[in-house]
């Protein structure tokens, strides 16, 4: 014989532990006697109610979400209100964020055709040449070079253009 304890002090009376009874003894005030509690199924617990065992919902240590906060839950009882497993949607980006990424897009698409190309290190070396007031006929008079310099201009011209859309949108 023995007494199963249960915690008398939580509203749900989990149980607690077993341990030998003195058959001569009642029973503690927080104590069944009798063999132990039945095993209670996955996701419950035992614990006493008007002196009998019951399942309790038994969720300890499940990790998730309550109304968007992280929260792991630590007692006894049914899923806490607002409860998710899943994980709160990112908010939605401002309109600064969405303006830099917008920004950010047009510059990548007009500069990645010529970094690190051999068309993008003759532009930019024509480029230094003029601002240091330098002229180069090489650089200057080769058709190739005149091509790639008008193809660069162009996409310029429309990254400025596009750039300013997006300003505009965005009252920048």
């Amino acid at each position: 014989m023995q007494n199963n304890y249960y915690d008398a002090t939580h509203p749900m009376h989990p149980y607690t532990h077993s341990a030998y009874a003195n058959p001569a003894s009642l029973p503690p005030d927080n104590a069944l006697r009798g063999e132990s509690p039945p095993i209670a199924p996955v996701g419950f617990w035992p614990g006493e109610k008007d002196g009998v065992w019951v399942d309790i919902e038994d969720h300890r240590g499940e990790k998730g979400y309550v109304n968007g906060e992280p929260f792991i839950i630590s007692d006894f009882g049914p899923y806490p209100v607002g409860w998710s497993v899943d994980p709160p949607a990112p908010p939605d980006p401002t309109d600064e964020e969405k303006y830099y990424a917008e920004r950010a897009a047009v510059e990548s698409k007009y500069s990645a055709p010529w970094n690190g190309t051999n068309a993008g290190i003759l532009i930019e070396l024509q480029n230094r040449m003029s601002v240091a007031g330098m002229q180069s006929e090489v650089l200057s008079g080769d058709a190739s070079i005149v091509a790639i310099r008008q193809e660069y201009s162009a996409q310029t011209a429309n990254k400025a253009s596009e750039l300013a859309a997006i300003d505009q949108k965005y009252g920048v």
